[in-house]
């Protein structure tokens, strides 16, 4: 009994270490069959980066330099994750490669390749044929690195709108800055145009009143003194306060000090020539 129960002790013993075995190699090919999806992933993502210009549905997609970089350093950080730094770098190096021309996006401080797509999406070609021979990082997790690139994705997209957000405000406080400016334009040549037919206007009323105030003076030079006065009073007083109201709220009235009591109360026909004089001055200078 002591033999046959030690016997099935050994048996039971080897069963277990066996399916523990199978179910780490079940494990690890589950592993490597997710990694090399993963990489399948990137590799299209990389092919989809060499065409510059491409449409997506109704959008159209342009790559930028930064697009590239990002690509490159998160396949770096996969590749690292799932294998080692080794295989990171190997990702990594252009050795062998030759564009026979000038590309873009180059990092000459170290590999002149560094962000060239070819060498990238050729090093990854090679590695997800060698993926089924290589050891796998034991702390890995496909489906962390798998939500990570989702969670980079849904974040890449959210500031992809947000700056199309942003460029669309910008693009309509530019248009509302371009209506304002036009409105305010237009609204000044507006008031140019009304302060020129208004200084005009004002310009004729005091030629015409400066015209009949000389006529006046003429005509009244023999007549009696207070008549003369009385009659500049009916005829002209109020034409000629109601023009000077309006020639003092244009900055036109501006008479010296010594002049200004005879030219706004007139005593007699010198005053009336006086006032003539300086209103056709005035009418003459702003109208030319």
């Amino acid at each position: 009994m002591p033999l046959l129960v030690l016997f099935a002790y050994g048996f039971l013993k080897a069963l277990y270490e066996r399916f523990e075995g199978m179910e780490e190699s079940l494990e690890t090919a589950k592993n490597r069959r997710a990694i090399k999806d993963l990489i399948g992933d990137a590799i299209d993502r990389g092919r989809n980066l060499q065409r510059t210009i491409r449409k997506e549905g109704d959008e159209i997609v342009i790559v930028t330099e930064q697009d590239v970089k990002d690509w490159v350093h998160d396949t770096h950080d996969l590749v690292e994750a799932a294998f080692d730094k080794g295989e990171a770098r190997h990702f990594l190096n252009s050795e062998g490669y030759d564009p026979g021309h000038n590309l873009p996006w180059r990092e000459a401080r170290h590999d002149p390749y560094k962000y060239y797509l070819e060498p990238r999406l050729k090093r990854l070609d090679e590695l997800i044929v060698r993926a089924n021979s290589l050891e796998i990082n034991p702390e890995f997790d496909p489906q962390s690195a798998t939500q990570s690139a989702e969670d980079s994705t849904a974040e890449r997209l959210r500031l992809e709108t947000a700056l199309e957000q942003r460029n669309e405000q910008n693009e309509k406080q530019m248009a509302d800055n371009e209506r304002l400016a036009t409105e305010r334009d237009t609204f000044r040549e507006e008031s140019e145009r009304l302060g020129a037919e208004r200084d005009g206007q004002l310009s004729e009323r005091c030629w015409e009143l400066s015209r009949e105030l000389f006529t006046f003076h003429d005509e009244a030079d023999q007549h009696d003194p207070e008549e003369i006065m009385r009659e500049y009073e009916r005829r002209f007083k109020g034409r000629v306060d109601r023009v000077r109201v309006h020639l003092k709220q244009v900055g036109w009235w501006n008479p010296k000090e010594s002049t200004k009591e005879q030219l706004e109360n007139p005593k007699n026909l010198t005053d009336i020539l006086s006032l003539a004089d300086y209103l056709n001055a005035s009418g003459a200078h702003r109208f030319w």
